[in-house]
């Protein structure tokens, strides 16, 4: 009987849970949130938007006072997430604290994510970016305060995590992550940057890919006419409606602000123009039809 050799025998491998992994995470949801929660406040900028959402809510459109139309915000989708839950009986001033710990929350679960996905030796590692986060004051502090900020910063980082899954899920990646930029620029208007740089990386990817470059650069293009052309029709159509005071009156009164129109209209012609061209819209079918 032949014998079989000691160092050709293969280790059985025994499958276990990365503890280590699940314990790192759930120190950095649990301390993160009760600390941040510890820290709460609020920035005396939002008590702005307040005002302005009582304002709106009351039916005088969204003016800081009444018959002065005047932009004094910049989280356009921050202030109407704040208006929505007032509206549905809520306090604005628990309901931003609570938005920002979900966002914070939200930052954490992205980063874990990352970490999970990006290692191939989850029982070895921690989520590190999520631990230092957690441990992070000046993060913590930012969790709430009222503003935008956590979550801008969820957007943003959720959009990125979307474009990592390219390789795997191609088609949602790109579609989903375009709508999370849409909103992370509707909620702060420095998302353009983000929005920018995540759009020259679908570019340059496209390219290398498909090598379909003509084919972009006549798409992009297209969509850079129908921005502005609606940039200007927005602009054009705000001067001749400041021209007429009685006219701004009933158009707040109706539907609250133009704002709202503009707003929308204007991101999603930057969507449109950045994420939207031959190879997204291939995509975007594939994923709604298929």
């Amino acid at each position: 009987m032949k014998k079989q050799n000691p160092s050709q025998t293969k280790p059985k491998t025994v499958s276990h849970p990365p503890l280590l992994f699940f314990a790192g995470a759930a120190v950095a949801l649990v301390y993160g949130l009760i600390t941040s929660y510890e820290m709460r406040w609020l920035c005396d900028d939002i008590f702005i938007t307040f005002r302005y959402v009582e304002n709106w809510l009351s039916g005088n459109g969204i003016v800081y006072n009444v018959g002065e139309y005047v932009e004094g915000y910049t989280h356009f989708l921050w202030m109407c997430l704040i208006a929505l839950f007032e509206l549905l009986g809520s306090q604005p001033d628990e309901i931003v604290k609570l938005l920002g710990l979900c966002s914070f929350a939200g930052i954490l679960l992205v980063f874990i994510a990352i970490s999970w996905r990006t290692t191939q030796k989850p029982d070895l590692v921690v989520p590190l970016t999520a631990l230092l986060l957690a441990f992070n004051f000046d993060f913590k502090i930012w969790a709430t305060s009222g503003l935008e900020t956590s979550l801008f910063t969820f957007l943003v980082s959720a959009s990125l995590f979307s474009l990592c899954l390219w390789n795997s899920r191609p088609e949602r990646a790109l579609v989903v992550s375009g709508l999370l930029l849409v909103l992370a620029l509707m909620t702060r208007p420095d998302g353009i940057i983000m929005y920018a740089a995540a759009g020259l990386f679908v570019a340059l990817r496209s390219y290398v890919q498909d090598a379909r470059w003509k084919h972009l650069i006549r798409s992009l293009v297209l969509s850079e006419v129908l921005f502005s052309s609606s940039t200007f029709l927005i602009l054009f159509g705000s001067i001749c409606t400041m021209a007429t005071s009685s006219l701004i009156h009933i158009m707040q009164k109706a539907a609250g602000s133009a704002i709202i129109v503009r707003d929308s209209i204007t991101s999603g012609y930057i969507f449109n123009r950045i994420f939207l061209h031959s190879h997204c819209l291939r995509v975007l079918r594939s994923f709604l039809f298929y």
